[in-house]
């Protein structure tokens, strides 16, 4: 299939000028990708904020997550505190020390996208979402029928 490679290709081209524009944002602040990445995260997905929730999510090992979490709040941009009652689940908050890089990481996701999108009139952009929309879902359920 033609267009599985061709799908391959897209993503890596796609992920290296994501990287162009993130590492402005991580360099400026001195945290890796992965740290940006995961703040944006628990930034746009506020019902998500456990770390098993994060690896569930974003499809990472928990080791990674793991040590991505101690490594932001030994930075001060995260904290970690258990529910009222419930002494298991940690729970992940944005401290006020990590909006500047927030925001940012999410002005250069605009641009990103500002980027990319160039030239699509609102027809390509809802072709756009709708294929890979679909494309998400079958991949994501190829993941949980293999896990």
């Amino acid at each position: 299939m033609e267009l599985g490679l061709n799908l391959l290709e897209y993503y890596n081209v796609l992920r290296a000028a994501y990287t162009v524009y993130s590492d402005r944002v991580s360099n400026k602040y001195g945290i890796s990708r992965r740290e940006l990445d995961i703040l944006l995260f628990l930034a746009n997905n506020k019902q998500y904020d456990t770390a098993a929730e994060i690896v569930e999510m974003k499809h990472l090992a928990k080791s990674h997550v793991s040590v991505i979490i101690s490594r932001l709040e030994e930075s001060g941009l995260i904290t970690r505190s258990f529910a009222a009652g419930n002494h298991k689940t940690v729970h992940i908050s944005l401290t006020e020390a990590s909006m500047p890089i927030i925001s940012d990481g999410m002005n250069i996701r605009k641009e990103f996208a500002e980027t990319i999108f160039k030239g699509m009139d609102e027809k390509d952009m809802e072709s756009a979402r709708a294929f890979m929309d679909k494309v998400k879902f079958n991949a994501n359920s190829f993941l949980n029928d293999n896990q």
